[in-house]
């Protein structure tokens, strides 16, 4: 069988060489710098009314193909309005980060494991105030170019300090960010 002029096992034998050498193209490699940035925001619906917006900020080098190191900064505002009046406060985390990425490395799709630690700065009409911060974060980045991502994750927060049990002091987080590799 022959399609525009090409044998179809030619086609086949083509496309199983050529398709992994451009899948080599859309991944990290040793010494790639990347940034990144996601947010989200939400809110009641009732007359007390509350939000919350979240922005993501994070710059990282690849060490090698399967080791990523990052810094973060996520800046939260929280807003709300009440009988009692208005309040607004400003925080974020600052936190830096080690990803594996697991699998051949090859391809659009790389999952990966990871953990780090920082801290959480809160302030506003509560007053100030600063925590340690640690995590663990499993996800997947889907390389949708070459050299720009989506990325999914799963983060399991723990902030040591404070009264109350373990789970008092855990945050489940799930991110989705935008990252470019230069």
């Amino acid at each position: 069988m022959r399609v525009f002029g090409i044998s179809a096992a030619a086609a086949c034998v083509f496309l199983a060489v050529a398709a992994p050498a451009f899948a080599q193209q859309t991944n990290q490699d040793k010494g790639n710098k990347e940034i990144g940035v996601g947010g989200q925001a939400f809110f009641t619906h009732n007359s007390n009314f509350t939000g919350q917006a979240f922005a993501q900020f994070s710059l990282g080098y690849f060490q090698s193909k399967k080791n990523y190191f990052g810094v973060e900064a996520d800046p939260t505002f929280v807003f709300s309005h009440s009988a009692a009046g208005n309040n607004v406060d400003v925080g974020g985390f600052v936190s830096g980060s080690y990803r594996r990425f697991l699998g051949s490395g090859t391809g659009k799709l790389y999952p990966f494991a990871g953990g780090g630690g920082g801290g959480y700065l809160n302030g506003g009409g509560g007053g100030f105030s600063a925590q340690g911060l640690v995590f663990g974060e499993v996800g997947i980045k889907d390389y949708v170019s070459p050299k720009t991502s989506l990325e999914f994750a799963y983060r399991f927060n723990y902030l040591p300090s404070g009264q109350g049990g373990f789970s008092d002091h855990t945050l489940s987080q799930f991110v989705i960010s935008l990252r470019h590799i230069f």
